[in-house]
């Protein structure tokens, strides 16, 4: 993608019908483990807080990303800073490795420096976590815990 083949800016009320078609593609793709699509009414509650889509030259709908101002009980962020949590950001396949996340995220820091937020926070749920965490750490985050699972019940039949 040749620089500026898009934009990125604060999502409306007619946004949201594509933002819920990207939503389900997203899940779709079934690129993330027990997470679901949102409806309508999900993202219209999201246009009061952080809501931004980008688009292309053609006006089509690319990406999105959404996040809330929290209050959370982490160890690593000083008691009672805010933060702003990125509860979603997804941009559709061929516009991956284009910029489009990275400039989803510089949008979410302008917006968290606007608003004296000092610290952001994602979660994934990424059945690619390590594409996940390469992405966000080349966007200045830094990993600082570790979830993992075992499916017993898989490890326990494969034991017959």
């Amino acid at each position: 993608m040749s620089e500026n083949a898009f934009t990125v800016r604060a999502a409306h009320t007619r946004d949201v019908r594509f933002i819920v078609e990207l939503s389900r593609e997203w899940e779709c793709e079934g690129s993330t483990i027990g997470e679901a699509a949102g409806e309508t009414g999900h993202y219209l509650q999201k246009l009061d807080k952080l809501c931004l889509v980008a688009v292309d030259l053609k006006d089509q709908h690319i990406g999105y990303l959404t996040a809330v101002r929290a209050r959370p009980d982490y160890a690593i962020i000083t008691q009672g800073h805010e933060v702003l949590e990125i509860e979603e950001l997804y941009v559709t396949s061929r516009y991956r490795s284009s910029g489009v996340g990275t400039e989803l995220l510089i949008q979410a820091r302008q917006y968290a420096h606007e608003h004296d937020i000092h610290f952001l926070h994602v979660f994934s749920a990424s059945r690619d976590i390590k594409r996940a965490l390469s992405f966000y750490e080349k966007n200045g985050f830094a990993a600082w815990g570790f979830q993992a699972y075992a499916d017993l019940r898989h490890q326990i039949q494969n034991r017959d």
